[in-house]
């Protein structure tokens, strides 16, 4: 071998050691790039890894940035401990809260504690009203500290206040009850308790209403509630001048007006009524014997009117929701109409009443004006009353004295009450007999004017 030879081939080994491996070899070339790959994954998870890491760090050194730990008003408090004015060293959670708008102890309320729970009390009567609570660092004008008023547009309503006869919680307790209770009220609106006078009647001396020298209750004006009960008393009025109204106002089922007369008490009618002008409500009038005038007439009632010589303007007695019943009498059982004494009855009935010679139900002398009007059918009229002449109504001047009755009941047979022994006579009571029905519609008419009697229907008289 030449040297030539020799030298390319020095050459051609130098080349060979200087080529890499695989290459130097002629084996298939290893592929570094899948490796590479490896490592920079495991690059970009330390780089994921270190990122979470530094996003907690500053989440905490954020938080701690904004909590402020200072007491900038030197009261121990800062707002991280609580204080809600830093700048006011009054205000913290050791303070003691003052009435005055301001929330000195932090607790999120102002003045809670301190304040006045108060009412207000528009009527000025002490007592507060519970629809108008306030709350206030002071008690001031038109403020109390109770809410037991039940009625703050009423001065005169309020705890402790007597209770009245006036279909009203005076006293605020809800449950007083009214019986037995009798009051007066002017026509000023002024009230005025009259329960210990007027209950103070008996059977053997009934109290006295009236406008008398001798009333227990003197009254010439306004009005007088009764409430329910049982009232020993005459109401007698006898002055032309009185204009009084008198009302039960529990209703004539619960109050009722005697003398006790019918049964051994004293004797007398119950409500005499003479030149007055008076209007009854809502009464039961039982148990009088009548003996207001000269003989005894009028066992209930008697009205009379001797002023002048005429029918006066308007009626002297007014009776609304009443009920005349077993009262007696020589003349006019349940009720005397003498003179020119004028009666109205609405809604009201005469039953059950006895007249020892005439009028049962009533006996009118003269130049008597009787209304008798009904708003119901049965709401009134005269039944079940009894008299040797005139069962129910007897006019004792066969040519004076008018009875105008409208939707009025006169008894019957068949109800059982039919008033004995006729409905309606006039003198001479031989001669003029008259007998009706129940009425049967509002419309009846049973009228008596100069001497004659008509009705719209007529019963067979026995």
């Amino acid at each position: 071998m030449s040297d030539g030879y020799a030298g390319g081939m020095s050459r051609s080994l130098l080349f060979l050691l200087l080529l890499p491996l695989p290459l130097a070899l002629g084996c298939p070339a290893v592929d570094k790039d899948t490796a590479d790959t490896d490592a920079d994954a495991d690059t970009d998870t330390d780089t994921d890894t270190d990122t979470d890491t530094d996003t907690d760090t500053d989440t905490d050194t954020d938080t701690d940035t904004d909590t402020d730990t200072g007491d900038a008003d030197a009261d121990g408090f800062s707002p991280a401990t609580g204080d809600c004015d830093d700048a006011d060293a009054t205000v913290n959670p050791g303070a003691t809260e003052v009435c005055d708008g301001v929330d000195q102890d932090c607790d999120g309320e102002a003045d809670n504690g301190v304040s006045l729970a108060l009412y207000g009390d528009a009527d000025g009567d002490g007592y507060g009203d519970p629809g108008a609570a306030v709350s206030l660092c002071e008690v001031g004008d038109g403020y109390v500290p109770n809410d037991a008023d039940c009625d703050d547009g009423n001065a005169d309503v309020h705890p402790g206040v007597a209770e009245l006869c006036n279909g009203r919680d005076d006293d605020c307790d809800g449950a007083t009850s009214e019986d037995g209770l009798a009051a007066t009220v002017d026509t000023d609106g002024v009230w005025t308790d009259v329960t210990e006078a007027l209950g103070s009647g008996t059977m053997e001396t009934p109290s006295i209403l009236g406008d008398t020298s001798d009333a227990d209750v003197y009254v010439t004006e306004g009005t007088v509630y009764v409430c329910g009960g049982t009232w020993y008393t005459k109401l007698v009025f006898a002055d032309e001048f009185t204009d009084v109204v008198v009302v039960g106002r529990s209703g004539a089922n619960q109050t009722t007006l005697t003398t006790g007369g019918t049964t051994g008490g004293a004797t007398g009618s119950i409500v005499a009524v003479t030149n007055s002008t008076i209007a009854l409500e809502g009464f039961t009038i039982t148990g009088g014997t009548g003996s207001v005038f000269t003989s005894t007439q009028g066992g209930g009632v008697a009205v009379t009117h001797t002023n002048g010589n005429a029918t006066p303007a308007e009626p002297n007695l007014t009776l609304t929701d009443c009920v005349v019943t077993d009262n007696e009498a020589s003349y006019g059982g349940g009720i005397a109409l003498r003179s020119y004494g004028w009666l109205s009855l609405l809604d009201t009935r005469v039953e059950s009443n006895a007249g020892e010679v005439v009028g049962g139900g009533l006996w009118m002398q003269d130049y008597g004006t009787l209304d008798c009007s009904a708003s119901s059918l049965g709401a009134a009229g005269f039944s079940d009353n009894s008299s040797p002449i005139a069962g129910g109504v007897y006019l004792s001047n066969s040519a004076s004295g008018i009875v105008d009755a409208v939707g009025c009941d006169w008894g019957d047979d068949t109800a059982g009450d039919d008033n004995a022994v006729y409905d309606l006579q006039q003198a001479p009571a031989a001669t003029n007999r008259y007998c009706y029905p129940n009425a049967a519609a509002l419309t009846d008419t049973v009228s008596c004017a100069a001497g004659t009697c008509t009705a719209s229907t007529d019963a067979t008289c026995p």
